[in-house]
């Protein structure tokens, strides 16, 4: 099949969803995409609150192939460096094939107040580009809170473009979403996790079993399209990787990897 099938089938399958193409890293996505409430370095892509119990400069590149083809890429960056209190991320991403990208830029600045509340705000680059159609770039604010009720019950909240900024100049249909999500997660024991995440129409379930010091099992479930997660990690010493399984009906599995080194 030729790049020009591809981009129709990101036209026809697709829609203005793959402008929502998130790379969350393969523990939150495993998780089904949980990223309202629950702390992780990928919170730079998804609840900037996230990253605020990040102790050291973290350093994390994934990579995930599309169900349709393993030419459609979703590539991400995610980087973490302490200060103080403070956090300051960066995130890199980029989805599709060379006719047809989405590239998104962000940068975190997180704040911890207290052992019980986090504050995050995130300023995006967008850059959406489509052969013989041109491109079109944006900027957008993204904003999050989490709130630590106890040491196993977390609450958190986070708002993307919400000063609903747009693509200029405009090509197609191409949007730049506002969406809020709201999240809860409550940790049964030491070794389970359990996340939820809702947001307009959507509603995300995930689970994440510490096996041991080395080795941990994912699973989740999120609506709209019905999709299911599964995945493992691997942690030694600095070093980490997790992999994770993307299965929509229909269509197969999309393989996520993600590697990883905390400095």
């Amino acid at each position: 099949m030729n790049k020009q099938f591809y981009l129709f089938t990101f036209w026809v399958l697709c829609g203005n969803s793959v402008f929502a193409q998130t790379n969350q890293g393969s523990r939150l996505t495993a998780m089904g995409c949980n990223g309202a409430a629950i702390f992780d370095v990928w919170g730079v892509t998804a609840n900037p609150a996230a990253i605020s119990h990040v102790i050291s400069p973290t350093l994390q590149l994934s990579h995930q192939e599309h169900f349709i083809s393993r030419m459609i890429r979703n590539d991400g960056l995610a980087l973490v460096i302490p200060v103080n209190r403070q956090r300051f991320g960066l995130s890199v991403q980029r989805f599709g094939i060379s006719e047809y990208q989405i590239i998104k830029a962000g940068v975190v600045a997180t704040r911890q107040f207290g052992p019980k509340l986090s504050l995050g705000i995130r300023a995006n680059y967008h850059q959406f580009a489509i052969e013989n159609y041109g491109s079109t770039v944006g900027i957008s604010m993204d904003f999050g809170t989490i709130y630590r009720l106890s040491t196993d019950l977390t609450f958190g909240f986070y708002l993307n473009n919400f000063s609903q900024q747009s693509y200029h100049p405009k090509i197609i249909n191409a949007t730049m979403p506002s969406k809020a999500y709201f999240g809860i997660t409550y940790r049964t024991s030491s070794k389970l996790l359990l996340a939820s995440t809702v947001s307009k129409g959507e509603l995300a379930l995930g689970a994440d079993y510490q096996c041991n010091n080395m080795l941990s099992l994912r699973a989740g479930v999120s609506s709209h399209p019905f999709i299911h997660y599964f995945g493992i990690g691997l942690n030694k010493s600095k070093f980490l990787a997790d992999f994770t399984f993307t299965k929509r009906p229909s269509f197969g599995f999309s393989p996520q990897l993600t590697i990883g080194y905390v400095f």
